[in-house]
């Protein structure tokens, strides 16, 4: 009897798993690179207070579409061994104490969603791509938890008038899920608001788009509420939030006391082809305000972006260009015109300026622009486009029709001079230094690239920068001397 049971529950178990198997279509679909890079002076100061650097780095990433019917999918994606060659840990130190963070040993899954084409509408509900949207200006390619609804006007699948919600979790800090935080509470007097039933950041998606012929066009809008910092008495944690008040605690006398950020999010885009030409832009305007739960007066939050790019295509040549404008923090004013709205990680006009790659493995651009990460004040230049103006003319020519050259000029500017504060003593300072920056230059960068399309699997891309420093990142002192930099790369990537 006990063996006709067990023949029995084999039997049953292959039925259940090849009846699985049949039902189940899988797809794969990923990439791999590995890129060298060689920089020579990454400080940008002279004399050069950093060597200069050379490594190799690479990323596997592999996405799985589990289909169980036309309407109903399951998708996953993990990335593995996303590092430098020859490194030994999971987070790096390089060049003069900078800590740069690497990927996993192993594999980090990213995503698991569920996609359900129902009567109403397309569902996804999971951990999925939420951070693009328009062009490349503004986006930041992250994996969030989202519930999102879609459906077009039509009923059909196809649009051309797509409209859609989403519901997105930030962050989660509901007891017991956190730990409250009292750091600098019991010496500066700071209340502390220990309601962890309301201690979120929730944001909330609308957004409608037309798709047809040449034509992409669509409007979003967000609602944030960050109840984070309602919690938090010292700025060095809600700098890591990205919601720092103007005038840090203890640097500039400012209450750090807790608040709610309550902020919107306006985002229509343009994309259209006409004849030769291609045009594209989009402008984000942020607003709203971060409010305070003592008498603290509340501060306005008022952040502009834009961006605009034309190129026209005349088959083996072409010519275009690129502006862009993210508004700073004026050190002035108590309300935010800037910090809170960057140019996203997506968007990488340059191969030295705002370069993901680069400021991931090797740190942000610095000279001597002041850290203070203490007091949240952070003025180096890193991987996202920040407190800026952009200018950039460029041309490429395609000899063969898998090879394509192409090389641009940039012009990089400060939107609002940073003001480096020093102090004397201990808080309450005995006295305060307010010094504005020397320039509103970035610098100009001159970029040579060369891609070549081995096949339509493999792509092998060399590449050459050179920025003429500019004055801003002598910081505070006009004594300081600044050194150019130049940047040689090369990238094989392989997608399936």
């Amino acid at each position: 009897m006990k063996r006709f049971c067990t023949a029995l529950l084999s039997l049953g178990l292959l039925l259940v798993f090849g009846t699985a198997a049949h039902a189940i279509d899988v797809k794969f679909s990923g990439n791999y690179f590995v890129a060298g890079i060689y920089e020579s002076n990454h400080s940008l100061t002279e004399p050069r207070t950093l060597p200069s650097t050379a490594f190799y780095y690479q990323r596997l990433r592999l996405q799985t579409e589990f289909k169980v019917s036309d309407k109903l999918s399951l998708t996953t994606r993990i990335d593995a061994l996303d590092r430098t060659w020859g490194s030994h840990t999971s987070q790096e130190t390089m060049g003069a104490g900078t800590a740069v963070t690497e990927g996993p040993e192993n594999i980090q899954f990213e995503r698991a969603y569920i996609s359900y084409e129902s009567a109403i509408g397309m569902w996804m509900v999971g951990i999925q791509e939420n951070g693009l949207w328009g062009t490349t200006f503004a986006d930041t390619s992250n994996s969030m938890p989202v519930i999102i609804w879609a459906a077009t006007t039509s009923g059909k699948a196809e649009g051309p008038i797509y409209i859609f919600w989403e519901i997105e979790k930030d962050g989660e800090n509901s007891y017991p899920y956190t730990t409250k935080v009292t750091t600098g509470a019991e010496n500066l007097g700071i209340a502390v608001n220990g309601n962890f039933s309301d201690l979120d950041w929730d944001a909330y998606y609308a957004g409608v788009f037309y798709k047809k012929d040449n034509i992409d066009t669509g409007l979003l809008y967000v609602y944030h509420r960050n109840a984070f910092p309602r919690q938090i008495p010292d700025t060095s944690q809600i700098s890591l939030l990205g919601l720092l008040p103007p005038g840090t605690l203890g640097v500039l006398g400012i209450n750090a006391a807790p608040f709610v950020a309550k902020f919107n999010v306006l985002d229509p885009y343009f994309k259209g082809k006409f004849g030769p030409i291609y045009i594209e832009a989009e402008y984000v305007y942020l607003f709203g305000k971060l409010d305070y739960e003592d008498d603290t007066p509340d501060q306005n939050i008022k952040n502009n972006l834009w961006y605009i790019g034309a190129e026209g295509d005349f088959g083996i040549a072409y010519v275009g260009a690129k502006a862009a404008y993210v508004s700073g923090d004026d050190p002035n004013t108590y309300d935010l015109e800037g910090g809170l709205a960057d140019g996203g990680r997506e968007f990488m006009p340059c191969l030295i300026m705002w370069n993901q790659d680069l400021v991931d493995r090797i740190g942000p651009l610095q000279g001597y622009a002041d850290v203070d990460t203490a007091n949240g004040v952070d003025n180096r230049v890193k991987s996202v486009m920040t407190n800026a103006k952009m200018y950039q003319g460029y041309f490429g020519v395609r000899p063969l029709k898998n090879l394509d050259i192409r090389a641009s000029y940039t012009i990089a500017e400060v939107d609002k001079k940073p003001v480096k504060v020093t102090t004397t003593g201990t808080f309450p300072f005995t006295s305060t230094t307010r010094t504005t920056y020397v320039g509103d230059d970035y610098g100009k960068e001159a970029d040579v690239t060369v891609t070549l399309k081995i096949n339509d699997n493999l792509e092998y891309m060399a590449g050459f920068g050179y920025l003429w420093t500019g004055d801003y990142f002598k910081g505070a002192s006009a004594a300081n001397k600044v050194g150019n930099d130049y940047l040689i790369l090369h990238r094989l990537s392989f997608s399936f």
